[in-house]
């Protein structure tokens, strides 16, 4: 306490201040936002000005027509565009445009004539209507205006298979206008034949083998909906038997016998998509030759342990169109291991030399055994 109180003596007493006194202190006001900007002092309306417009490029000569839209012979005009070397009319005078007509056409089409801007031109319903003919004319696949296209039907048939030109002649008149087309105009179509069996084949070329399909080929596309499976037999029959149509074709498929000749039978009432059949039974045969084989040889691989149980162990292999292996044994002892794991991983290396462990007991040519598919699936069943 002695110290604190000489602490003390030896600071200046804090004076009191009549501003300290205040019942709640409060914090000085917000500055005002800035201005943006600079303010201009000026009369609104302002003066009258004493400057006057350019005078225009062409003042004081005549008025001439600049170009004018569209030009020469044109399928469809939506709209006459002319364009003067001076203004026509007041902007504000539209109406009184209206009232009069300062370009002639002959003959004198349907219509109105305005002067107009090209936002007006873009807000006409009538202008908007003749542009989008115009842009359709030239497409293949538009739909004409009303007034514009013909239908007609022929009185007689058709003679099936054969084409059929439709000409409309040179000098047809139009309801348009006084002109007649200059040159025949003329289109072709072609009616379909009656339904035939065009092509009925087994492979590309011909080279038919079991298990491949027998393809038959019409020249008109087959009614899928009343296509049965039955208007279609085939002699002798064929286990697990396909069939397939599509469009206009028709695939047969199953187990097809090697060295066996098939003959597929086609109903005379077979239906194409135009309502027309066949007429008469279509019959077609194939031959089917020998099975493809192809050279084959698969056995247990790697690592083998026989059964020491069996009464007779026997290591199997399986091969085809090979009537030999070539079989070389070595008698091994278990320290022979490490070597022979050396020999397999490097065995197919021409650049090393790895001589093969053991001891070489038996070398030679050993004829294969023809055993039947169900032999060996009865050996399995057996264990």
């Amino acid at each position: 306490a002695p110290e604190v109180a000489a602490l003390l003596a030896r600071t200046t007493p804090v004076a009191v201040k009549a501003a300290d006194r205040k019942a709640f202190a409060f914090r000085p006001s917000s500055q005002p936002a800035p201005l943006t900007g600079q303010t201009i002092t000026a009369t609104f309306p302002a003066a009258a000005s004493s400057l006057l417009p350019p005078a225009a490029a062409d003042d004081g000569k005549d008025l001439r027509v600049l170009r004018y839209m569209p030009e020469g012979k044109v399928p469809l005009a939506p709209a006459l565009t002319v364009t003067f070397s001076q203004p026509m009319i007041a902007v504000t005078s539209q109406d009184a445009a209206a009232a009069s007509t300062p370009v002639k056409l002959t003959p004198t089409p349907k219509g109105r004539c305005r002067l107009l801007s090209a936002a007006e031109v873009a807000k006409d319903d009538r202008l908007s209507e003749l542009a989008a003919a115009a842009r359709d004319a030239g497409r293949d696949n538009a739909v004409p205006d009303d007034g514009r296209w013909l239908a007609f039907r022929a009185t007689e048939r058709f003679p099936s298979d054969a084409l059929v030109t439709v000409e409309i002649p040179a000098g047809t008149p139009s309801t348009e206008g006084p002109n007649p087309t200059t040159a025949a105009q003329k289109f072709e179509f072609k009616t379909y034949a009656p339904l035939q069996l065009v092509q009925a084949r087994c492979a590309y070329d011909d080279d038919c083998r079991p298990g491949m399909s027998f393809t038959f080929a019409f020249n008109n596309p087959l009614d899928a909906e009343k296509f049965k499976a039955t208007q279609l037999t085939v002699s002798p029959t064929i286990d697990k038997l396909r069939v397939i149509q599509r469009g206009a074709t028709i695939s047969v498929s199953g187990d097809t016998k090697p060295r066996t000749t098939y003959t597929v039978t086609l109903a005379k009432d077979l239906l194409d998509e135009f309502g027309q059949t066949l007429g008469t039974p279509e019959r077609r045969s194939f031959i089917v030759g020998d099975a493809r084989i192809e050279k084959t040889f698969y056995g247990p691989q790697g690592m083998v342990v026989l059964d020491p149980t069996a009464k007779k162990p026997t290591l199997d292999f399986f091969t085809r169109t090979y009537s030999q292996l070539q079989v070389t044994l070595y008698q091994v002892t278990p320290a022979d291991y490490p070597a022979y794991t050396l020999w397999t991983g490097n065995r197919w290396d021409r650049t090393k030399s790895i001589p093969v462990p053991g001891k070489k007991v038996f070398e030679d040519r050993i004829k294969t055994a023809a055993v039947a598919i169900d032999q060996l699936a009865a050996r399995g069943a057996q264990g």
